[in-house]
């Protein structure tokens, strides 16, 4: 597969990425019962509307983002720049990792707070898609014309 085809599918994730993502809002409700001393429960439906279902969507970007690097080996020197800015980005990495050593909850450090999704596997995502970005020579009046749409879709909703 020869770098301008996957140039191609990289500058279509951003795109999705920049365009899609900002509209996806799925509620999942989830139901909770709190326990009030007098044997009473009181059913509270907690929503998730944006952090959850755009972290699922973003996962399987980066995932789609992978699977064109793995089959673009033979170029990966031309997709990964090394230069300052992703040096430090990689030893940014490396530090929130060794932080998973040091956290309480291991879990929450991985995965993030419930309804928030902020934790170390979503560092990671935005970090490759970061990478993603900066690799793609999206034309300035596609990326321009997609944030338009996007953002008269969101004021009007």
């Amino acid at each position: 597969m020869d770098l301008s085809k996957n140039q191609r599918h990289i500058n279509i994730l951003i795109l999705i990425c920049v365009s899609i993502i900002p509209l996806i809002f799925i509620p999942f409700s989830r139901f909770f019962e709190l326990f009030y001393g007098r044997k009473t429960y009181e059913h509270i439906i907690l929503y998730d509307f944006f952090y959850e279902p755009k972290a699922i969507i973003l996962t399987l970007l980066t995932i789609v983002f992978l699977v064109i690097l793995f089959r673009n080996r033979q170029n990966f020197n031309e997709i990964f720049q090394v230069d300052r800015i992703n040096i430090n980005l990689f030893f940014y990495v490396i530090i929130l990792f060794i932080s998973l050593f040091f956290a309480l909850d291991v879990r929450l450090a991985i995965q993030g707070r419930p309804y928030r999704v902020d934790g170390f596997s979503t560092m990671l995502v935005y970090f490759l898609l970061f990478i993603a970005a900066r690799t793609s020579k999206l034309n300035i009046n596609s990326l321009s014309k997609a944030l338009l749409i996007t953002a008269t879709i969101l004021s009007i909703y």
